[in-house]
């Protein structure tokens, strides 16, 4: 840098404003100053401003090794148009190297399609070919278009999504093409219609659940013999309905259903072996008591002491309940046998179970606990769990019957659980209920997607609709997707119906969808022309022009209309980063606009207080006084001033100005407010005044009409009337704006109908108008003769007179009464002028 900066390149300058100026001025051939500035240049608005200018390739690939994103996305857009021209045109001998630096696959399918040298083409289509995910409708492009059949099998081979492949099944131009796409998606089709892994495990748990059922009651059946029998069938069919899902894995929910009917079985073993436990106990208890009695038995009859035999049978403890009833009948007979002599009254008597009085302590806190666990089982079963609530409620059911079943059956204790298993069978009826309505519902709405769309397929759409069909398609696809799942038994069918309908309603779409698609890729060149018009304003020194551009560009790039979804991102970054370099240069300007804006809004803040107090002002004087009046003009002339100075302001801050505005109207409409309705009221006022000089004209009119004969001084007065009612019309002032073409039409009415009604009766003859003139004459010379004569007090009264008897003379020849009425006028006029008093 030269000393205090002379000598420096003004691109270099210090001064942001110097360089873009400098840049601005720079063209294409000055590649090696533009790279500079791209690479080093502080500002990155500058950067990607000189960035924009470059084309040259050597440059463009020196910009590649950038710092700035933003400048190697500029120059990777540029090379790409590079090379793909020269892959286009070129050999592929020449056109290896810029080939291989080609990774977007929308410019390797452009290659495969246009280019000129075959070896190219075939490069570019196995590049395509060795991306990650080659790009669906570039390949089902690439198979329509293919004239020769080189690429279209081998694309059509690596389609795998259905709606390119029934693209090319019905636009590719070889057949066999067609035929590959055709069985392709047929395979598809094929495929998609086999149930997914999802819809085979909720088949396979739809054919165990009904199982489950079966397997809960087996569970809690007092009958173990016959509930293993039923489990047995159970697990039989269980076995015989997953034999189609072998190869499905054991997920939760399955697992899960496995462990209920396991927890089954369990608990019938557990029966069998506590009844198998109760069987020997009973046996061996009968085997005792058998051989007590048989001892007995053979005793003399009243030997022994009876006290002591019924000790004896106490101590050999409580019979089991199938054979006690049995044993305890023997043993008194036993008793009736040795000691007959014994009364009836001390006979000996099994001992009485326990009352409920006699119920323990413990035998009430398990019934009130049980109780109380089965009203929150209640509280708790609900959506999906109820089958599990189901079965602990069975469980506790076993559990209430050891406790309950020696009870009274209205005990409350008692009826506790029971109440609470009916309600829990009210809520489980009321839970299915629920699904079912749902489920009919949910039907019902498909159903109706499936008519909607049968209804769609058999209309077309006419031309200038397809887009409006194409949009309702789309709204009846998602509405299918928004129903929630259903079984596939209730659902199935109206799948495959609903699949058919749209396909149908689809195809007649294909057409449209590429003219739709061939839009956007035309749109590109509509987007790359408005980012180069954005790119070239770095060249326009006229910041407010620039401003005025960038802001027109955002509506400008909306109306270009969808692109293609591979370029949207790219071209909108590149417009958005040109927009943004054209704004960082307007930031200066955008200062000088802040500035200016706060100003207007002092000078607002200003006008507002000079209106406020202008509309504080009271009366002057009386109210409705002349003087008031006068004074209320004068303000309402000064707060029309402030209203003009209020738009010469200009515009405020934005988060101000609506404010501003809204207290500047408020001052003004207070004044006026009042101001209009002190005006309205004289306005009515001068109504009734002009409604009073059109009777007085309607009036004459009626009067005119009865003496149609009226001559001479009638006739003078009736038009000196209708005059002077004229010059009292202008004097009036307005009327209600709403009323004022009304009055004046009427009043003009009347006036037009008193001048034209009798022009037969006023007009005169030849000869009275030849009459007329010489006693207009005669007055004339006696009239300059007055005014030649020496004025004094007797002139002015004599003067008036002949006035008087000129309006009183009718009219003359045409062509002689303009010159005579002016000699007429001068004449008074200078006798007036002398005789005019002198103070």
């Amino acid at each position: 840098m030269g000393f205090l900066g002379l000598g420096t390149p003004k691109w270099r300058h210090r001064n942001l404003t110097v360089r873009q100026a400098a840049v601005a001025r720079l063209q294409s051939y000055d590649g090696h100053i533009l790279v500079q500035v791209a690479l080093n240049d502080a500002d990155p608005g500058l950067r990607v401003q000189a960035a924009a200018k470059l084309t040259a390739e050597a440059d463009l690939r020196r910009l590649l090794a950038a710092s700035d994103t933003k400048v190697v996305a500029i120059a990777r857009e540029r090379l790409g148009g590079v090379m793909l021209r020269i892959a286009r045109d070129g050999k592929l001998a020449d056109a290896r190297d810029v080939l291989a630096q080609i990774d977007e696959q929308k410019a390797l399918s452009e290659l495969t399609l246009t280019a000129k040298d075959p070896g190219v083409r075939a490069a570019a289509f196995d590049r395509l070919l060795a991306a990650a995910e080659p790009s669906q409708p570039l390949l089902a492009t690439i198979a329509i278009q293919d004239a020769d059949a080189v690429f279209g099998p081998r694309a059509v081979a690596r389609l795998t999504k259905r709606g390119p492949l029934k693209d090319v099944a019905k636009k590719a131009k070889r057949a066999e093409v067609r035929a590959a796409a055709q069985a392709k998606a047929d395979a598809l089709d094929a495929e998609a219609e086999r149930p997914s892994p999802e819809q085979r495990r909720k088949a396979r748990l739809l054919a165990v659940e009904p199982l489950v059922a079966r397997a809960v009651r087996a569970g809690v059946t007092s009958d173990w013999r016959a509930a293993g029998n039923e489990l047995d069938a159970v697990e039989t069919a269980f076995a015989e309905a997953i034999a189609d899902f072998v190869d499905l894995p054991a997920d939760p929910a399955f697992a899960a259903i496995r462990e209920r009917i396991a927890r089954a079985r369990a608990s019938i073993e557990a029966r069998r072996t506590e009844a198998q436990q109760v069987a020997t106990a009973a046996a061996e208890s009968l085997a005792v008591r058998e051989r007590f009695l048989a001892s007995e038995a053979l005793a003399e009859i009243g030997s022994g002491e009876r006290s002591t035999l019924i000790t004896a049978w106490n101590a050999l403890g409580t019979a089991p309940v199938p054979v006690r009833e049995h044993l305890e009948r023997r043993f008194a007979e036993l008793l009736t046998r040795r000691f007959p002599a014994v009364v009836a009254e001390d006979r000996w008597q099994a001992p009485a179970r326990p009352s409920w009085d006699e119920a323990t302590s413990e035998e009430l806190t398990a019934l009130n606990a049980l109780g109380a666990e089965a009203e929150a089982l209640v509280e708790r079963a609900g959506g999906t769990d109820w089958r599990d609530a189901e079965h602990h409620f069975k469980v506790l059911h076993k559990t209430w019957l050891g406790l309950a079943q020696d009870l009274d059956p209205s005990t409350p204790e008692r009826m506790r659980f029971l109440n609470a298993w009916n309600a829990f069978k009210d809520r489980r009826r009321g839970l299915r209920e629920e699904r079912d309505t749902a489920n009919g519902e949910r039907v019902a709405e498909l159903q109706r997607l499936c008519t909607e769309a049968e209804r769609l397929a058999a209309n077309p759409a006419a031309d200038g609709e397809q887009r409006g069909r194409f949009d309702d398609l789309k709204r009846v696809q998602q509405a299918w997707k928004a129903v929630p799942a259903l079984p596939d038994r209730l659902v199935g069918a109206l799948r495959t119906r609903f699949r058919a309908a749209m396909d149908a309603a689809f195809a007649p779409l294909q057409t449209f969808r590429e003219a739709e698609d061939w839009e956007r890729f035309a749109n590109v060149a509509k987007a790359e022309t408005l980012i180069a018009e954005i790119a070239a304003l770095a060249e326009i020194v006229d910041l407010p022009k620039v401003a005025k551009a960038v802001r027109e560009a955002h509506p400008r790039w909306k109306a270009i209309g969808p692109l293609p979804r591979d370029r949207q991102q790219p071209l909108w970054l590149a417009f958005k980063s040109a927009c943004d370099a054209q704004y960082d240069r307007c930031k200066v300007y955008f200062a000088e606009l802040d500035a200016k804006r706060a100003a207007s809004a002092e000078r607002k803040r200003a006008l507002i207080a000079e209106a406020e107090a202008l509309a504080a002002q009271g009366t002057v004087g009386l109210a409705g006084s002349p003087a008031d009046r006068a004074a209320k003009d004068a303000t309402a002339d000064k707060l029309k001033g402030l209203q003009s100075a209020w738009k010469d302001a200009g515009p405020a801050p934005r988060d101000q100005d609506e404010q501003l505005w809204t207290a500047f109207r408020a001052a003004c409409d207070g004044f006026f407010a009042g101001y209009n309705a002190s005006r309205d009221q004289e306005r009515r006022q001068n109504l009734g005044r002009k409604m009073d000089l059109i009777e007085s004209i309607e009036e004459l009119i009626a009067r005119a009409e009865a003496l149609p004969g009226a001559v001479g001084a009638d006739k003078e007065r009736w038009l000196r009337q209708v005059k002077d009612a004229q010059l009292a019309w202008k004097t009036i002032g307005h009327v209600p704006r709403e009323q004022q073409d009304e009055v004046w039409t009427r009043f003009r009415a009347a006036c037009d109908r008193i001048y034209h009604m009798h022009e037969a009766q006023f007009a005169e003859s030849p000869e009275d108008q030849t009459a007329n003139l010489a006693a207009k004459l005669e007055l004339m010379g006696r009239l300059e003769a007055l005014a030649a004569s020496e004025p004094n007090r007797d002139t002015r009264d004599e003067a008036k007179q002949l006035q008087l008897r000129w309006r009183a003379v009718g009219g003359v020849p045409a062509g002689e009464g303009a010159g005579l009425d002016v000699r007429w006028r001068e004449t008074n006029d200078r006798i007036f002028a002398s005789t005019a008093p002198r103070g």
